[in-house]
């Protein structure tokens, strides 16, 4: 049916733009353990890239750059900062102004996510 193409169409068109959203999601440890190296202890703050743990720290706004070191600048369009029910006014701030120095050609966007457990989910395409 024309419907059930459609919707084929619009899946597979949501599909390939994810591919192009790289994900960094901060949260804390809840237990301790070791990861690709990487040893956390709990309450540590973690950084996950496109759901793999790759850094650790002691600050959300530290891990996250880290974290964003490793994708490259060039070609990013935007960035948005989704802020959770635990991230503070100032920190979320501190941590846009970062991300637009951090990619000047980009648009940076600061949303209140209000997500539980991750203080911080940036996506970045």
């Amino acid at each position: 049916s024309r419907s059930a193409l459609k919707s084929k169409a619009k899946s597979a068109a949501m599909t390939h733009a994810l591919k192009d959203v790289t994900t960094v999601e901060v949260t804390r440890a809840v237990r301790a353990t070791a990861v690709d190296g990487i040893k956390i202890e709990v309450g540590d703050v973690i950084g996950l890239l496109n759901d793999r743990i790759v850094a650790r720290g002691e600050s959300a706004r530290s891990v996250i750059s880290t974290v964003l070191e490793t994708i490259p600048a060039e070609g990013v369009r935007t960035v948005t900062l989704y802020a959770g029910q635990d991230a503070g006014e100032d920190e979320r701030e501190e941590i846009r102004s970062s991300l637009a120095q951090r990619y000047p050609a980009a648009s940076v966007e600061l949303q209140s996510g209000d997500q539980l457990l991750y203080p911080y989910i940036v996506a970045v395409e």
